[in-house]
């Protein structure tokens, strides 16, 4: 798991057009304080606080945790080998990322 442990958590899927970014559906954990989203930019999925929704809307790439390069969350093979920003640089978490994948409650 990652190192803040906060984002070790279940991620719901938004895919209403106001929750798009760069194409792509979002994935927010259950409190909503965390995100998940396409950087366009760096092909790949990135995560990082909600209040930085709108900013990445418009354009910013932000983020504190970063999948694989061309790395599909959704996919059946669980994407594992994520990087998490430590305040000075990324560090490889090779068992950090998806655990599984499913539909949250309403």
């Amino acid at each position: 798991g990652f190192a803040t442990t906060k984002l070790n958590a279940r991620y719901g899927e938004r895919f209403r057009p106001a929750m798009l970014v760069n194409g792509h559906e979002t994935y927010w954990t259950a409190d909503s304080q965390y995100f998940l989203y396409w950087s366009a930019k760096e092909d790949r999925w990135k995560g990082t606080l909600s209040t930085d929704f709108e900013r990445v809307q418009g354009g910013a790439n932000p983020g504190f945790i970063g999948a694989p390069l061309g790395a599909d969350v959704t996919s059946a093979e669980l994407v594992k080998g994520w990087h998490e920003w430590n305040g000075a640089q990324w560090v490889f978490g090779e068992k950090s990322g998806v655990l599984s994948i499913g539909t949250l409650a309403a």
